[in-house]
């Protein structure tokens, strides 16, 4: 009777073991539809860790958790465990980063925007220099052991003085010009037929005309006479002229007013009495300063300082030539231009 008792016993508990294998099959099969399975961990018999809690991506950190809502730096979802996955990528998850700096997720990487590139941690706008400098971060800057001269980055020895400048090799003059005594000079200059350098070309010197190549001075008919007198102008310069008067004693004498500008720009008014004889009319300027508008003028404060040469030569009565000689610094020193007859006064006429 104790053998039977003891059977019956063996056959309840292998009863129960196998109740309870089935209730632990229908388990694990209801969590296999819901989850990701681990087979691996399924088959050395780890349930727990065969099972992974639902997710969005199956297959993903299967006995890691499942994933999570973070993205590493790779561009692969961070597992629950911490641990990185090794092929699921963020996109496929719905898991989207948190950018510093400024940056934003493009679905692939933390990336600044269009135009902005990351410094130091910070997106910035890309800046864009000029003569070989570079962003150093907060300004465009020369490359280290060069300086900026003339907007150009350069090192020390191609800084160059006396009016040369590099040409990528070495320090030279411009095309035409000679190094003279350390400074950059046009060379001398020849002219002919009696011409002179003026400092920019060759001209006849003054009162004198070039003829055929040879300077010469001009001979003419014409006399100058009352005809003559009234505005004159280049109109290649319209802005500034002169206002000639013929007067009528003493003889052969004229009055020459030319309204203009000194180099800076400021209006000047030279005043010359002179003499002509023939088609020719020379006379010396004066130029004044310090004068007021009525009422505030006061003729002792006025003063007339000798400006220079005035000469004029006339073709006829409405052509001429006029040249200048200036011991003013504040004028080019000399000059000429072609004249034409703007207005004449009422009454005179040329012979």
């Amino acid at each position: 009777m104790n053998t039977a008792l003891h059977f019956l016993r063996r056959i309840a508990r292998r009863g129960a073991w196998a109740l309870a294998g089935s209730v632990a099959l229908l388990g694990f099969g209801a969590a296999a539809q819901a989850a990701a399975i681990d087979w691996h961990a399924a088959v050395v018999g780890d349930a727990g860790a065969a099972v992974d809690a639902p997710s969005s991506c199956p297959g993903c950190c299967s006995g890691h958790g499942g994933v999570s809502a973070n993205c590493a730096a790779n561009g692969r979802v961070y597992c629950a465990d911490g641990s990185v996955s090794p092929s699921c990528l963020c996109s496929t998850c719905n898991a989207t980063p948190t950018c510093s700096g400024g940056q934003f997720w493009n679905g692939v990487a933390c990336v600044c925007p269009s135009g902005q590139t990351l410094v130091s941690g910070t997106c910035r706008p890309i800046q864009t220099c000029s003569g070989g400098q570079v962003w150093n971060g907060t300004s465009c800057s020369c490359p280290a052991g060069q300086a900026i001269v003339q907007g150009i980055c350069r090192a020390p020895g191609t800084i160059c003085s006396g009016g040369q400048i590099w040409n990528g090799v070495a320090c030279a003059c411009p095309t035409g010009q000679t190094l003279v005594n350390g400074y950059c000079q046009l060379p001398a200059q020849t002219c002919s037929g009696g011409q002179v350098w003026n400092g920019s070309a060759c001209a006849c010197p003054i009162g004198q005309v070039l003829v055929n190549g040879q300077c010469s001075a001009p001979t003419s008919t014409f006399a100058i006479g009352p005809g003559i007198s009234g505005n004159w102008f280049d109109p290649a310069q319209s802005g500034h002229g002169l206002q000639i008067d013929v007067i009528k004693s003493p003889p052969a004498t004229a009055t020459i007013f030319w309204f203009t500008f000194d180099n800076a720009g400021n209006p000047a008014w030279l005043l010359g009495v002179g003499n002509y004889s023939g088609n020719r009319l020379q006379a010396r300027a004066a130029r004044t300063l310090n004068g007021r508008f009525p009422p505030n003028f006061v003729a002792s404060q006025v003063n007339r300082l000798d400006w220079g040469t005035l000469t004029l030569t006339f073709d006829d009565c409405t052509h001429a030539r006029l040249e200048w000689a200036s011991v003013d610094p504040n004028f080019t020193a000399t000059g000429s231009m072609r004249l034409e007859q703007a207005t004449q006064i009422a009454g005179t006429g040329c012979p």
